[in-house]
C-alpha cells in the first residue's frame, strides 16, 4: 500500500510513505495542530503499489484509523469519497 498525507485546503503534500505505522503517527501529531472545524481538510489517500486509488480518510475518520493503526488493530479498507474524490 502506498499513503499519501495531504491538506486540500492548502494543496500541501506532507508525505508519501509505504510504511502504514509511520504514517499513522505523522497523521496523529498533524491532526494535534489542527484546530477541530480544520481537521476535515487533512486527508490520507490509500493507493495500491501500482497508484490505483483504494479509498481515502479525513477528519474524524483519520483519526480513527491512526489510533487503531498505532494501537496495533486492524481497520477495514476505507471506501473512496466521492465528493472528495470523484472516480
Amino acid at each position: 500500500m502506498r499513503y499519501k498525507l495531504w491538506d486540500t485546503d492548502t494543496d500541501k503534500l506532507f508525505a508519501v510513505s509505504d510504511l502504514r505505522t509511520e504514517t499513522a503517527s505523522l497523521a496523529r501529531t498533524l491532526l494535534a495542530t489542527y484546530d477541530t472545524g480544520d481537521a476535515d481538510d487533512l486527508e490520507l489517500i490509500v493507493e495500491t503499489e501500482g497508484g490505483e486509488l483504494i479509498g481515502n480518510y479525513f477528519g474524524a475518520a483519520l483519526a480513527a484509523w491512526a489510533d487503531d493503526v498505532l494501537a496495533g488493530t486492524e481497520m477495514a479498507i476505507c471506501q473512496t469519497d466521492q465528493h472528495r474524490y470523484p472516480m
